[in-house]
């Protein structure tokens, strides 16, 4: 019995949640619908006559953004008519919940946490004072195990030459820069050959005294001159489920990340750079060279590999920590805190999130119900303009594959407009691709409040679900978890286009598409039991066929990788 807000709602009203010491169970009047009570808001409530403080328990709810409940309605006396319907307030002042029949329950709600998380941020801010220097200021970063290369194609090609300018309004702020960059050895004035122009950007600021720049070096020719090396960046929905499923997270920045990576000591000359004041070299790595990132995330990933997928990830300068209790949380920031010290390495004091209980981290946004869309990335692709080039288009497709890969039905619409991002096929934009463009906009839209969770592998928990569908040009799945497909709680979505089979027949095309779901699903149900459901007998109809194609034997050989039974879902 409680009263209930919506995480929707407390996330566009921007509302202040409070931890609670223990999470309540919730249980919906719907079969197999359980839930978690982490947080509790407190809000002026208005209604009718009633105006005053009121606390909600904060739930995953769909399609309502309150409930009042039995606290609400006993201790305002509400009176409710049907015929008319009506609802009548008895008492505008809250009355108190008491009695000798009522037995008083520690609730979560009036035990909260917060005010001990906020000692330990504070604490823990506190303790990381030493890791939060400026770059400009720092001692020169140390040569370490690794260091940035400057691998060159041809090193005797010679690029052209231009100037480096720095508008008037920034000449003070640059003129800073570059003498704490000297001073600290970072630069050194320096001539030779192959100078690339330095751009002097402005950051965005806080309020009109507050200005700040960002220098990059536009390497494009130098870039298009060096071996590009191999290291991919991690997996960010494997980063996204490790991070959902602890229950206590923080985040934490590299302050210019790339500018505390030295550079291969031969390699500096490469690094010549023309600046307003001369021309210099960088002992470390600049903004704007190719392989930054990859050097970046190599670094990382060498110093910090015994803890990476156990209590934290790094993906390029945002490292974020994961645990169960609050105890290990704090180990597991000092741990991150130990190995920064080591390689000295630093952190921005203004990026240190601790114990978030709303973390947005890679496009994306993670609470206590799940992972969903980070808001303010979805309101750029509602008020992305028409494209009108081919340029354009590929933007608005790469934002949204990597903002929304996992909304239902998406693929079919972004297939439609990526045939027109082909070279073969001149620029004319038609209703056809219009309807698309706004249909993948109305996806997102649709999906955008959705939320997903981690699998859980736990013994005794709820069944694991492949849930496959097909037709002439398409193929879609997802992974839910509950033992009732209906209500079980979605993991991950996919669909895609599937022209070159077009041809197959209906139960081939069921069988393509579970095919291509282990496929694509391969890193959360191999070697895990669950359930393939379906409402066709594709399955049942190639194990017992006699005769098989070539295809239908790479599929068996695909099948036969996995652990599943099937569960028939009847076609209603």
């Amino acid at each position: 019995m409680a009263d209930f807000m919506s995480t929707t709602l407390v996330d566009q009203l921007g509302l202040k949640t409070e931890v609670l010491a223990k999470p309540l169970s919730l249980q919906l009047a719907v079969h197999g619908s359980r839930s978690k009570i982490n947080h509790s808001v407190t809000v002026e409530f208005a209604y009718q006559e009633i105006k005053c403080p009121r606390r909600f328990d904060v739930a995953n709810l769909d399609n309502y953004d309150l409930i009042l409940g039995t606290p609400f309605l006993f201790q305002h006396q509400v009176a409710i008519g049907l015929n008319p319907p009506r609802v009548s307030i008895g008492s505008p002042v809250p009355v108190d919940i008491c009695g000798e029949d009522v037995e008083v329950v520690s609730s979560a709600a009036a035990d909260v946490l917060d005010d001990e998380l906020e000692k330990l941020r504070e604490q823990l801010r506190a303790e990381a004072k030493d890791l939060c220097q400026d770059g400009a200021t720092a001692e020169l970063p140390p040569l370490r195990e690794i260091n940035h290369p400057i691998p060159l194609i041809d090193e005797s090609k010679v690029y052209s030459w231009r100037p480096s300018k720095c508008p008037e309004a920034l000449k003070p702020v640059w003129s800073a820069k570059k003498r704490a960059y000297l001073a600290s050895g970072r630069w050194q004035m320096a001539s030779g050959v192959n100078a690339s122009p330095m751009l002097i950007l402005k950051k965005p600021s806080k309020g009109e005294d507050d200005i700040r720049i960002r220098t990059v070096v536009d390497k494009r020719e130098q870039n298009a001159n060096t071996h590009k090396l191999a290291a991919p960046l991690p997996d960010i929905e494997g980063i996204l489920r490790n991070v959902v499923k602890h229950k206590y997270r923080s985040l934490i920045d590299g302050k210019d990340a790339y500018e505390q990576i030295r550079v291969v000591p031969e390699h500096v000359p490469r690094t010549l750079f023309t600046t307003p004041d001369g021309t210099m070299v960088s002992l470390v790595l600049q903004q704007g060279d190719i392989n930054g990132p990859t050097t970046y995330q190599t670094v990382m990933n060498h110093i910090f590999a015994p803890y990476i997928g156990v209590f934290m990830d790094v993906y390029l300068d945002d490292i974020v920590i994961y645990s169960n209790t609050i105890a290990d949380h704090i180990k597991h920031i000092r741990i991150v805190f130990d190995v920064l010290r080591k390689h000295k390495f630093y952190l921005g004091a203004d990026k240190m999130n601790f114990f978030a209980t709303k973390l947005k981290l890679l496009g994306h946004l993670i609470d206590e119900s799940g992972i969903a869309m980070d808001p303010h990335k979805v309101e750029c692709v509602q008020n992305w303009k028409v494209p009108t080039n081919k340029t354009l288009l590929s933007s608005f497709l790469g934002a949204v594959g990597f903002l929304a890969p996992d909304c239902e039905g998406i693929r079919i619409p972004m297939g439609v407009l990526a045939q027109l991002t082909s070279s073969a096929r001149p620029w004319n934009w038609t209703d056809t691709y219009q309807r698309a463009f706004d249909q993948v906009k109305e996806t997102v839209h649709k999906w955008r409040n959705s939320r997903r969770t981690a699998l859980d592998y736990s013994e005794g928990a709820p069944a694991i679900n492949l849930v496959t569908d097909a037709s002439l040009t398409g193929a879609s799945g997802y992974i839910c978890q509950g033992d009732d497909v209906l209500t079980a709680k979605m993991i991950l979505f996919w669909s895609g286009k599937l022209i070159p089979h077009t041809k197959l027949s209906v139960h081939e095309q069921e069988l393509l598409a579970i095919v291509e779901s282990l496929k694509r699903f391969r890193h959360l149900l191999y070697g895990t039991e669950f359930r393939i459901c379906t409402d066709h007998e594709s399955l049942e109809h190639l194990m017992n066929q006699k005769n098989l194609s070539p295809r239908q034997h790479r599929w068996m050989d695909v099948l036969n990788e996995f652990r599943y039974k099937i569960h028939y879902i009847p076609v209603n």
